[in-house]
């Protein structure tokens, strides 16, 4: 619950109360505090809201409020889509913990290198049904695939362009010039072309979320300057990145990218309203056959057109926020870790779909916490460190060592040494 603080998300609805049957603060604040520690949590403040804390932190909330209820069986259903590289090491000391004192753990990921990791023994389901339950020693990964996606997967990223063809002779599309948001993103500068997949990468909590929202009109930069085309842009507000030919595919999709208790068609057709309107009146008929071919070309159940956005997978929820911006077509698209969460069919075709909007001249600017996703969709990766871009790597340099360097600011030092 955002709007409330960490001891009260850890605590409710058993929060100690005096003997006036009123909830006693010090005593919560003293069980908070307890709870945390006991599971190496401590560079979160119990008075902290939620609704300051990273996406990582509150996705640690989240699973210590389950942990320390003491479980039998304890369900984590994509735990570690939120969380970063260093949290993720936290959450297998603590699994492995749990599974020392004889708690039971179902661990949903679609993440197969976690599933090695955390799992003693895997079970599949394809489209609601239950296909296979292996041992973790006894299945190859390309098995778990096929039986994940119902077919083999010949490869798991679409041919990427080289560096050198990407960047052409064309004049930039987006360019950001030393920019400054907040205490967050401190001078970071960057040049987005034509048929451009330009390559983000940064730890968690080193200013790439900032950075989206003030691309996108979410924040606003009080130093450096943001060009779009050859003309000064500066938003005030998404409404001013929409007009300015910007899409924006966030991260957390269920609290940026979609309206979930809205049908997966309004969600669609809110940036494109007013093209189907007129006079104050929207053409349905014709809106929805317009959707209705994204629908089909994302591989999107039909029943998106009535249905909760919510009530969709969230490899489908992503596919619904992505089919948004292609019916609206700007030609710059900001994707912000847009795999997160998804199976490994879906993930390809996401990465057909960037590809194809990039071959059509489109231009995007994608950030992914998967190294492997970064070296084989971008000939070109700008690095952030510390909200500063500290170096752009070209295609015969990107490794997933190099980049990992790069971004824990080894790189840079070495070369202010």
């Amino acid at each position: 619950m955002e709007d409330l603080s960490v001891v009260r998300n850890l605590l409710f609805p058993y929060e100690p109360s005096s003997r006036l049957g009123l909830v006693s603060r010090r005593a919560s604040f003293r069980a908070a505090e307890r709870i945390l520690a006991s599971f190496d949590v401590t560079s979160i403040s119990p008075h902290s809201e939620i609704r300051d804390l990273s996406l990582s932190d509150r996705q640690k909330i989240e699973i210590v409020r389950a942990a320390a209820r003491s479980p039998r069986l304890l369900l984590l259903d994509e735990p570690t889509s939120a969380l970063s590289a260093s949290d993720v090491e936290w959450l297998y000391n603590l699994v492995s913990r749990l599974k020392e004192n004889g708690v039971v753990v179902v661990f949903i990921s679609h993440r197969i290198s976690e599933i090695r990791d955390f799992c003693d023994s895997i079970s599949i389901l394809r489209n609601g049904r239950h296909v296979a339950t292996e041992s973790n020693e006894d299945v190859s990964d390309a098995q778990i695939v096929r039986l994940v996606i119902g077919r083999s997967l010949d490869s798991a990223f679409p041919e990427k362009l080289k560096a050198a063809t990407e960047r052409g002779v064309s004049q930039p599309v987006l360019s950001v010039r030393d920019l400054h948001v907040g205490t967050a993103v401190n001078g970071t500068s960057l040049e987005l072309r034509r048929g451009q997949i330009l390559g983000l990468a940064a730890l968690d909590g080193m200013g790439q979320r900032e950075l989206y929202s003030a691309l996108f009109g979410m924040a606003v930069a009080f130093r450096g300057e943001i060009r779009v085309g050859e003309r000064e842009f500066r938003p005030t507000s998404p409404l001013d990145a929409i007009r300015a030919g910007i899409g924006y595919v966030p991260s957390d999709r269920r609290r940026e990218g979609v309206l979930v208790r809205q049908s997966g068609a309004l969600n669609m057709s809110l940036p494109v309203l007013d093209d189907y309107a007129q006079f104050g009146v929207i053409d349905w008929p014709r809106l929805r056959e317009a959707i209705a071919l994204y629908l089909e070309k994302l591989k999107i159940h039909p029943r998106a057109l009535y249905r909760d956005a919510g009530s969709f997978s969230g490899g489908n929820q992503q596919k619904i926020v992505i089919a948004k911006w292609l019916l609206a077509g700007p030609p710059i698209l900001l994707m912000n870790d847009p795999t997160r969460g998804v199976d490994v069919g879906t993930k390809l075709e996401i990465f057909t779909i960037m590809r194809e909007f990039a071959d059509s001249g489109g231009a995007i600017l994608f950030h992914s916490t998967e190294l492997n996703e970064l070296i084989n969709m971008c000939g070109e990766v700008v690095v952030m460190y510390k909200g500063r871009s500290v170096e752009t790597i070209f295609d015969e340099e990107l490794s997933e060592e190099y980049l990992m360097r790069s971004m824990l600011g080894e790189n840079a030092n070495e070369s202010r040494a």
